[in-house]
């Protein structure tokens, strides 16, 4: 399977009048659930299912609890998770600003360069027809 791509026109505001720029989106063929992912795990290794299981879910807790902490989380081979938080609403006065104006707004994921070349050894695109 691949990625499905759209191409489309943009406007190039640096260059109006200049020649046209494009731009890709992207569409995803599918989704790797939990229970896919631990298939092709026990097929490398010998883990069973709920070994797997375990650890998987035991991972999203701590790695939960950890941002939770204000930790960033980096698993060598993979990547870096980071909260990203912003304003509940617009304030007026700065100093009426605490920690309960402020909500969570993302979980931010950084790849470290080796997850991302092992992706791109395997990524495909095809146009979307």
């Amino acid at each position: 399977m691949s990625y499905k791509y759209r191409v489309h026109r943009v406007k190039n505001a640096r260059f109006p009048a200049g020649k046209p720029v494009y731009a890709i989106s992207l569409t995803s063929s599918g989704n790797a659930t939990l229970e896919d992912i631990k298939k092709e795990i026990q097929d490398m290794c010998s883990f069973t299912r709920g070994d797997i299981t375990g650890v998987l879910e035991n991972l999203g807790y701590v790695i939960a609890k950890c941002l939770g902490r204000g930790e960033t989380v980096t698993l060598d081979g993979i990547g870096t998770f980071s909260a990203s938080g912003g304003l509940k609403k617009e304030v007026d006065d700065p100093d009426s600003i605490t920690g309960n104006s402020i909500e969570l707004k993302r979980i931010c994921f950084k790849p470290c360069p080796k997850f991302k070349a092992m992706v791109e050894e395997h990524i495909q695109f095809e146009q979307y027809k």
